[in-house]
């Protein structure tokens, strides 16, 4: 199954990129976003979390992986769980949806294709 995982590959093409998250780790979005926009010091308009490290990046890669989309929703839900974050059913739907997005998005890309994410935009790394 396609997924968004990290990856350092094209960083440093925008001055402000970073990647402390692991190659290769699956990415969800933030689950908080200030009011910056892309550019800003903060970073957070342009940046991904790591699903198990909780860092950031600014790239991403399309991959296969051995997941399912289950098996994907869990992994998001259980850092919710660790982090200490309430686990009821609105939290239970946003995950779910969220995962789904991201499966939807990695789907129009090929594997391979770094993206970036900047004010809730996916766009190709050229």
């Amino acid at each position: 199954m396609k997924i968004l995982a990290s990856t350092k590959d094209t960083q440093g093409r925008r001055e402000n990129d970073f990647c402390f998250v692991p190659e290769g780790e699956p990415v969800v979005l933030r689950t908080f976003v200030c009011d910056d926009k892309a550019d800003d010091v903060c970073g957070c308009a342009r940046s991904m979390s790591g699903i198990f490290c909780k860092q950031s990046t600014t790239t991403v890669k399309v991959i296969d992986a051995p997941l399912t989309s289950e098996g994907l929703k869990w992994y998001a839900l259980s850092g919710h769980i660790v982090s200490g974050w309430t686990v009821d059913k609105q939290t239970l739907s946003n995950v779910a949806l969220m995962i789904d997005d991201l499966l939807a998005e990695a789907d129009k890309h090929e594997v391979g294709e770094v993206l970036e994410y900047r004010e809730g935009v996916f766009s190709a790394r050229k």
